[in-house]
């Protein structure tokens, strides 16, 4: 939220030829080598021009449109003019000090260009936290991914904080403009038809919010937030009505599988072919339950204190079933094994769990079967 105005313009400046050291009589001036210049962020929210310098000797002054450096490291202050949007020209200058005394002072001046660009909408979205419900990510919500809960309506509550002057859109309308501050809701089961399936298992993707942001010199947000979309997806279709949304309830061939484990985001994955949500045949649901815990008593640890160790079987609990219609296809939990308790460990750590999973793999083939290309 500090980062309010144009940005920061960096280059990189190289001078070549300074002899290793300076100006000596009848030694050719330094070559400046600048790289293009970029717009970013001001971390100090002021407009100025950043430069990297290398291989520039310490005696080198520069010089930016016949400024000096500011009061911090290789900043220079620009001109109000410049700091607008757009194109503008700046002259930078490098003045070398003799290294003797019947030397002469050297000057090389460089042109260049900078592109000013509308820096991007600075804001905060985080999650409201509910004791309610279940777990859902918050995906690029700010700098924040701290996790909310959905209720049994699939909603999310998030807290929007936004620049003076920002122009927010949610769900298509825009919100009042003396508000810096707003409390949105959000059901993301609506419109989730529509969602690329790629973009569910996508980290920096999800589940979109209908969120836009202008900043009053027309910038931006950079990330567009959303909602984990494998979460979201397992909290959809695990409803009785497996309702999206969807309009087409007519059953067809069975073309493709959309896998959704809790067991981790690997585990989740498309296999056939559909480029939406709404152009998947099948949704098959994998869901942890934890059917025993097994104390393997306790162990000394690598520094030499006790450690308590458990194993803990995860059955995994399969339902496969038509998008279309909602009617199920086929059922069935694959048991973990007893698992072993070790001889000995290796950890600092003082209380150990060992989970042991039902056949990932088993299940996958039994999903899979389903699937007629």
């Amino acid at each position: 939220m500090a980062f309010r105005d144009v940005s920061r313009f960096v280059i990189t400046l190289v001078l070549a030829g300074c002899g290793g050291g300076g100006s000596d009589p009848g030694e050719p001036p330094p070559t400046i080598v600048i790289s293009e210049a970029k717009a970013v962020r001001s971390p100090e929210g002021e407009p100025h021009l950043y430069m990297t310098e290398e291989h520039t000797p310490q005696h080198a002054e520069v010089l930016v449109d016949g400024a000096r450096e500011g009061d911090q490291s290789n900043f220079w202050p620009l001109s109000a003019a410049k700091r607008t949007v757009g194109k503008h020209t700046i002259t930078v200058e490098v003045v070398l000090a003799p290294l003797h005394s019947d030397g002469k002072q050297q000057r090389t001046a460089k042109t260049v260009e900078i592109d000013v660009v509308a820096s991007p909408a600075e804001f905060s979205l985080m999650p409201i936290e509910n004791e309610a419900g279940t777990t859902i990510g918050c995906v690029n919500c700010g700098n924040d991914r701290r996790y909310a809960n959905y209720d049994k309506n699939l909603t999310v509550e998030f807290r929007l904080t936004v620049g003076p002057g920002d122009v927010v859109s949610w769900q298509g309308k825009k919100l009042p403009a003396a508000q810096r501050t707003h409390e949105l809701t959000f059901d993301f089961a609506a419109g989730f038809a529509d969602v690329p399936v790629a973009n569910l298992f996508n980290l920096f993707e999800g589940v979109p919010l209908p969120l836009s942001i202008t900043t009053p010199d027309g910038g931006t947000i950079r990330d567009h937030p959303g909602v984990d979309g494998v979460t979201a997806a397992i909290a959809i279709f695990n409803r009785p009505t497996h309702d999206i949304g969807d309009p087409n309830k007519s059953a067809g061939a069975d073309r493709n599988v959309l896998i959704l484990s809790q067991e981790g985001g690997h585990r989740s994955k498309l296999v056939g072919v559909a480029a939406k949500v709404r152009d998947v045949d099948l949704v098959a649901v994998i869901l942890e339950k934890e059917v025993y815990r097994r104390s393997c008593g306790t162990y000394k640890n690598d520094e030499g204190r006790q450690a308590k160790r458990e194993i803990v079987g995860t059955a995994l609990d399969v339902r496969v079933f038509d998008r279309r219609t909602g009617s199920i296809k086929g059922m069935k939990v694959f048991p973990p094994p007893p698992g072993e308790c070790p001889k000995s460990i290796v950890t600092a750590s003082d209380d150990l769990f060992e989970p042991v999973h039902g056949d990932s793999d088993g299940a996958e083939r039994f999903i899979t079967a389903f699937v007629k290309p």
